[in-house]
């Protein structure tokens, strides 16, 4: 049992904030700032090669924390009757009474649980999860989609396959990164090209699920407003 654990991704929650997709394009945006700083300055810290490997890693996991985080506010604001039967896919683990003691002592809900152990290393993980609670393909739902930009309004986004396929290509660069890196420089306009697509991504995929919360939303909720 992960107990601190959780009470770390609880409190680290906390400081984030109740607004997932805010937090998310605030370090997106970071990330595609300092990107195009490193390359406007061609390199010249001698801690470029680290800066940029710090670029893709800090966005990823930007992109990470985000998915969890929306899977949290699922949790507390839909109807338990919708939670239930996704649950019982995405998360089968088993418990015996010493762990229930536990959770009970540290005060830590069983949903808490659920979402510190999800893992979103990578797209798939991703539409296995939240294909279950939209009961339907979660990537495939982002077809067509269209959206108009707050500060202008005449500026009209519409989801392409792209984004999809730049945000496939930082996972597994992230990995190659962590895991295997070649000291060699790859941010470039097209890395940067590749973050701005994977931010729509994410931001195409938040307007589904914030669709799919304000549909299900405990009916207690609603009573309190």
């Amino acid at each position: 049992m992960r107990i601190q654990e959780i009470k770390q991704y609880r409190s680290n929650r906390f400081e984030r904030g109740a607004e997932p997709i805010k937090n998310f394009c605030n370090i997106g945006i970071e990330c595609s700032t300092a990107s195009n700083q490193l390359l406007e300055n061609n390199y010249q810290s001698e801690f470029s090669h680290l800066i940029e490997r710090s670029i893709v890693i800090s966005f990823i996991s930007a992109v990470e924390v985000y998915y969890k985080d929306i899977v949290d506010t699922i949790f507390k604001l839909c109807n338990p009757e919708f939670i239930k039967e996704p649950l019982k896919h995405i998360h089968q683990n088993k418990y015996d009474i010493n762990d229930l003691i536990d959770l009970h002592v540290n005060m830590i809900h069983p949903c808490e649980l659920v979402t510190n152990g999800l893992s979103f290393q990578n797209t798939e993980s991703i539409e296995r999860v939240f294909s279950k609670f939209l009961k339907k393909g979660f990537w495939s739902s982002l077809n067509g989609m269209k959206f108009r930009f707050k500060d202008t309004p005449k500026k009209i986004a519409t989801y392409e396959d792209k984004y999809l396929q730049s945000l496939k290509y930082l996972f597994n660069l992230r990995h190659e990164l962590i895991h295997d890196a070649a000291k060699r420089k790859f941010i470039d306009s097209d890395l940067i090209k590749h973050i701005d697509n994977a931010s729509l991504c994410v931001i195409f995929s938040n307007i589904i699920l914030l669709k799919m919360i304000n549909e299900n939303l405990d009916p207690e909720l609603k009573r309190k407003d």
